[in-house]
């Protein structure tokens, strides 16, 4: 059985400070032995795993002359950085980090999340996502430093986290990143965003008899009916973005030559006007064709995979390419 430790952990900048909690794996405990039980704080915001009050602790294996010597769990050489979207803390949606780590710790995968500044616990005002490449960097020295055995950081990231991941890349070319796993990423194209909802929630409703009847009737505003015929309008326009970030995470994306997970949601708006922009702005020309990609589609999961299942899902792809990536 595995233990987990988890410790508090902050990052100092020079014009910032950052608090985090390190997830890795802790001892074994031999098969057929007691296990202490844990207990997690219930915010999981950094009080490490540990045995339950009142029991002795027992998280190590008997070696075979009985004397009672801790074996430890190799911690493998690839660690993983989980980089939160929005204005979330380090737990994340629906605890969505803290799962993650847990369940990476127990596959023998060093972890650590953190809060950006003016987030969660650590102080300061709030950091662009666009504009985060030196707190990101900041926390990949963290957990080198907490993680010794890790050699190479995988970037996770959700939303405009996934692509704060890609930008870092972009502006720091960092030889250390050996991978990035990028769920539902970001991208502000309004063109784009019109044509996922034209395609993946208006069409559905024209094509609906019942759409009509409810028109007709007065049940449909024509408000929103004007709305929708200026977003089919939008279709007629190449899915482009003016701000300047997507193109850069379009020249990451081409030039890293590491390991790529793209994780797609079925039902998620964000995934789906990203996937329009990457299918037709040139910058992101032949996105689908560079080396190490692996595009995984997650069957019925929403943009935070809030659903167990797609929670799972989503964790088990992680880990299964995260092993690869580790491979020399």
């Amino acid at each position: 059985m595995m233990a987990l430790n988890e410790t508090p952990v902050t990052i100092k900048m020079a014009d910032a400070r950052m608090l985090g909690i390190v997830c890795r794996p802790g001892m074994s405990t031999a098969p057929g032995r007691s296990q202490a039980s844990s207990h997690r704080s219930p915010q999981g915001g950094g009080t490490p795993v540990s045995a339950a009050p009142g029991r002795p602790q027992a998280s190590s294996h008997r070696s075979p002359q009985g004397e009672g010597t801790p074996v430890s769990t190799p911690i493998r050489r690839v660690g993983l950085l989980i980089i939160q979207g929005g204005a979330q803390c380090r737990v994340g949606s629906h605890r969505q980090s803290v799962s993650l780590a847990r369940r990476l710790a127990g596959e023998g995968f060093a972890s650590l999340r953190f809060d950006f500044p003016g987030l969660g616990d650590s102080p300061g005002e709030p950091v662009a996502f666009d504009h985060s490449e030196a707190h990101i960097g900041a926390a990949i020295e963290q957990l080198l430093h907490s993680a010794p055995e890790v050699e190479q950081v995988v970037l996770w990231g959700l939303c405009d986290g996934a692509s704060a991941s890609l930008l870092y890349m972009q502006a720091r070319s960092d030889a250390r990143i050996s991978g990035l796993a990028l769920l539902n990423p970001w991208i502000a194209s309004e063109t784009a965003m019109a044509r996922a909802q034209v395609k993946h929630y208006y069409r559905q409703r024209v094509l609906a008899a019942d759409f009509w009847r409810k028109l007709l009737a007065g049940g449909v505003g024509w408000r929103a009916a004007r709305e929708l015929a200026h977003q089919l309008l939008l279709l007629l326009k190449p899915a482009a973005t003016s701000a300047a970030y997507p193109r850069r995470m379009a020249m990451a994306w081409h030039g890293f030559g590491g390991h790529l997970l793209l994780l797609l949601s079925e039902h998620d708006l964000t995934a789906q006007a990203f996937e329009e922009l990457i299918r037709n702005d040139a910058a992101w020309r032949a996105w689908d064709r560079v080396p190490g990609l692996t595009l995984q589609r997650l069957e019925g999961a929403d943009h935070t995979c809030s659903a167990h299942r797609s929670q799972d899902a989503m964790e088990r792809c992680v880990i299964e390419w995260m092993a690869q990536v580790g491979t020399p």
